[in-house]
């Protein structure tokens, strides 16, 4: 007699059709660390915030497009770049402009326009620990001036030239802010092209300056800064400078004259650059051979919470070789905030660690990107143009991948197979991971939505990315009195059935639920994770 009731049971359960997944979560696997993914793909007025399931926790909305960089702060307000007009500093990649920042439900807290005919906020912003905004911005020089300060004439494309400079701005009324502390590249340049010019001397004898006629492609926009971070325990600040190939380090606990000048502040450096690193042909101290960073976005210190912690993380975009990789370096730092300089060089020779996928090219962007530590020394990626997340663990298994399915021509659904070959995603700039005891989300009630591209998630822990998977799934204690434990790998939906095939409970889990039993009758049950089925019993 169970054993038919097992079977008509049986036959009432229906499983998922197989699908090919073009987007939203395409694998979830055990070993994942929980927490939240915040991105925005750019150009796009919309932040979303989800879960390992792939299921929206909370979305920003802007009247602004957004231009590239958003943070999650811990009191759970969104900072986020605005991509606002300007006739005539504008055709630079990662062009702004302005600086927004969002409560929780979209309230716009403060407005900020760094962008006039002279300047243009661009790529990146940090949220210093005083609240203060870091923002990194274009600021235009005349032909004139480019010249005066030694530039070759022959490298000035459309006669200007946007050095970048940052400013750090302190807010003082929803649309104003306060220029509290600022350092500018002109300031801490060298030459050896005119020798009737103040920035004359000798290139690689100063790797602390910027030589002014370094240049790669010869465009106005020299340098294409596109990352900043800041380290509060030595109080530097780190510059992605994506054209020369290198990351540069910098004072911040200077006044704004001595970020000017060539000493002061705790290094006694000023604000010439203490560190570079990625290509001493920039400063004429190496070869090609000796070139390292190719393309680089994202360059951040890994926090002191984390493994590896101290060190310097990116993603190395290394366009014309067609793979990317996340690299790690231990720069040569002295207890007294500098850097060592051997043989005319700053080392490493070489990174400390570079993950890769197999096979390599399956990450690859030309542009943009993002990498991160984890706190359970997973690898959190996000590979920009294909608008692509993955989580790696230390043996370099994918074991969390997800797409957006935001593209140039709107949301996808996630199996639409007409949409497949078509699918142009826009390009995420950063995906972030949050751990859930981040304080944003501390006393405040996350319910999870439909994903993004509104399609179901009850298999989310069953796709490999082409079919789905049998889930080991463990419910105990079984027998069960006032609950059951369902342990099952990454996300799962479980259904509890009765013996008439009626659904006394369902619900979503991320590698462990635990169900209340207490107002199930006592009973046979069958319970369902994915694919999978066993009985379960129910006692009070």
């Amino acid at each position: 007699m169970k054993l038919r009731l097992l079977g008509a049971l049986l036959g009432l359960i229906s499983f998922s059709s197989t699908a090919q997944k073009i987007a939203g979560l395409l694998d979830a696997q055990l070993g994942v660390q929980e927490g939240y993914v915040l991105y925005n793909p750019t150009n796009y007025n919309k932040a979303y915030l989800i879960d390992g399931c792939g299921r929206v926790v909370n979305t920003w909305t802007s009247q602004y497009a957004a231009a590239h960089t958003i943070y999650l702060k811990k009191d759970g307000t969104l900072v986020r770049t605005n991509l606002l007009t300007n006739t005539v500093i504008d055709g630079g990649g990662g062009s702004g402009g302005g600086v927004e920042i969002l409560d929780w439900n979209s309230n716009v807290l403060w407005a900020f326009a760094y962008n006039t005919d002279l300047v243009r906020q661009h790529h990146d912003i940090q949220v210093l620990p005083s609240g203060n905004i870091l923002i990194l911005a274009w600021e235009k020089k005349t032909t004139t001036q480019a010249i005066d300060a030694g530039r070759d004439p022959g490298k000035l494309p459309n006669n200007q030239l946007w050095p970048e400079h940052l400013v750090e701005v302190r807010q003082t009324g929803p649309t104003t802010g306060e220029i509290v502390w600022e350092w500018h590249v002109w300031d801490h340049l060298i030459q050896d092209f005119d020798n009737t010019k103040p920035n004359y001397g000798v290139v690689g004898d100063h790797p602390e300056l910027i030589d002014l006629n370094f240049t790669v492609d010869g465009q106005k926009d020299w340098i294409h800064a596109n990352a900043l971070d800041y380290n509060p325990e030595l109080d530097q600040i780190i510059i992605s400078a994506h054209a020369f190939n290198e990351l540069w380090i910098i004072d911040h606990s200077t006044t704004s004259a001595q970020a000017a000048s060539h000493s002061g502040g705790r290094s006694g450096k000023g604000g010439d650059l203490l560190y570079r690193w990625g290509n001493p042909m920039a400063y004429r101290q190496g070869t090609a051979n000796d070139t390292k960073l190719m393309g680089q976005h994202h360059t951040h210190w890994i926090t002191k919470e984390l493994p590896q912690a101290g060190r310097i993380m990116y993603f190395n975009n290394a366009p014309l070789r067609f793979y990317s990789s996340v690299e790690i370096i231990d720069p040569p730092l002295n207890p007294n905030g500098t850097y060592t300089l051997t043989a005319g060089k700053f080392g490493p020779a070489n990174p400390s660690s570079i993950y890769t996928s197999t096979p390599q090219s399956d990450l690859f962007s030309k542009n943009m990107s993002s990498a991160q530590m984890l706190v359970n020394g997973n690898l959190f990626i996000g590979s920009a143009a294909q608008g692509i997340a993955t989580e790696v663990t230390p043996t370099n298994q994918v074991i969390w991948k997800y797409k957006s399915p935001v593209t140039v021509n709107g949301i996808v659904g996630r199996t639409d197979p007409t949409t497949n070959a078509a699918y142009t995603p826009r390009p995420v700039f950063r995906m972030i991971k949050y751990p859930y005891n981040y304080p944003a989300f501390i006393g405040r009630t996350l319910t999870p939505q439909e994903p993004v591209e509104g399609a179901p998630w009850a298999d989310c822990g069953l796709v490999t990315g082409l079919e789905e998977k049998p889930v080991t799934a463990l419910a105990y204690p079984n027998p069960a009195n006032d609950r059951l434990t369902v342990t099952a790998p990454g996300c799962f939906n479980a259904v509890i059935m009765d013996g008439q095939g009626r659904k006394v409970f369902e619900g979503p889990g991320e590698d462990q639920l635990v169900i209340n039993t207490s107002s199930i009758s006592p009973g046979l049950y069958l319970l369902r994770v994915g694919k999978r089925v066993e009985k379960v019993v129910v006692r009070h």
